[in-house]
């Protein structure tokens, strides 16, 4: 009976991993076949409103600009939306999404291209992130995201989630945060920021 709970153990783990907690554990993880509609996704916020070049957050940036990140790789933004799931880019049949646990909750969702500059592998895991997502609503509600990586081009979403050095990867960040929040119509600032270095975006619907 001894020698059954190291395996157990490694039983377990292997379960967490698999079912894409998060350090907040907000959403869970599903298998879906066939591949989604397309068309049943969010709303799209292809532009910002942002009209100056910094402010107490640090420095603006608008979807599609790059954001430089010293010693780590840079970030381009391509795409946000309000969402109650997150699927990978080019989903083939059994794969992996994340699906908010609250009927009352929704995702923001933010996909991007990150390219490694640096030396060393950059792991994206579920206990620290590199690159780290908060959006301000009110500018006092705050909510943390988290971050997975496609593989597969895009069919599915890594368990282990490295980036080679001089290598992209297409990254996912999601928020959970209310439904009120985008109902609001209120302006969201979402803060991106990697050691000293900080950027936000910001939308309104």
């Amino acid at each position: 009976m001894m020698r059954a709970k190291p395996l157990l153990i490694i039983v377990l783990l292997f379960a967490f991993l698999l079912a894409g907690c998060t350090s907040g554990d907000v959403a869970d993880t599903v298998h879906s076949t066939p591949a989604p509609d397309k068309s049943s996704s969010g709303e799209n916020y292809t532009e910002n409103i942002n009209k100056i070049s910094s402010d107490k957050d640090g420095t603006i940036v608008n979807i599609n600009d790059v954001m430089e990140f010293p010693d780590l790789g840079e970030l381009i933004i391509a795409k946000a939306e309000f969402t109650d799931e997150v699927h990978p880019t080019n989903p083939d049949g059994f794969h992996t999404y994340y699906k908010s646990k609250a009927s009352d909750k929704e995702f923001f969702h933010l996909v991007g291209t990150f390219k490694n500059k640096s030396e060393n592998d950059v792991d994206f895991n579920i206990f620290e992130y590199p690159i780290k997502f908060r959006l301000i609503y009110k500018e006092k509600y705050k909510y943390d995201g988290f971050v997975v990586v496609e593989e597969d081009g895009g069919g599915d979403f890594a368990i282990s989630e490295f980036v080679e050095p001089l290598t992209s990867a297409t990254i996912h960040a999601l928020i959970e945060v209310p439904k009120k929040v985008q109902k609001s119509g209120e302006v969201i600032t979402v803060i991106i920021k990697a050691g000293k270095t900080t950027y936000n975006m910001k939308f309104k619907k």
